[in-house]
């Protein structure tokens, strides 16, 4: 219930290949897309260009092996409307209730 109405932390956990899982309040403020648009969707396709989606999927297939954050990151997204925003994000590799490994963002 926190995260989900967390009113300032936008918060997304997806799978190994971009999927969205998860989709908080706070990320639809921030890009426009509501939970029910952006679950099932890849996270690229939503906030970024096709290259995005390519560095994204890169960056979770070293992550799926590290087992470790990413870091801190700070990037340029895109939201539903085109606008672009700037984030300070970090990546985290953590189980889903099933045991199955996904990324909280």
């Amino acid at each position: 219930s926190v995260i989900e109405t967390s009113p300032h932390v936008a918060i997304q956990a997806f799978d190994r290949s971009g999927c969205v899982h998860f989709w908080n309040e706070a990320s639809t403020r921030l890009y426009g897309w509501s939970a029910k648009e952006a679950i099932g969707r890849k996270i690229g396709d939503l906030i970024g260009t096709p290259d995005d989606q390519a560095a994204i999927e890169e960056l979770l297939s070293r992550l799926e092996v590290d087992r470790r954050p990413s870091g801190v990151m700070e990037y340029q997204v895109h939201s539903k409307t085109g606008e672009p925003r700037w984030v300070l994000s970090e990546i985290v590799p953590a189980p889903n209730v099933q045991g199955e490994l996904q990324f909280v963002c």
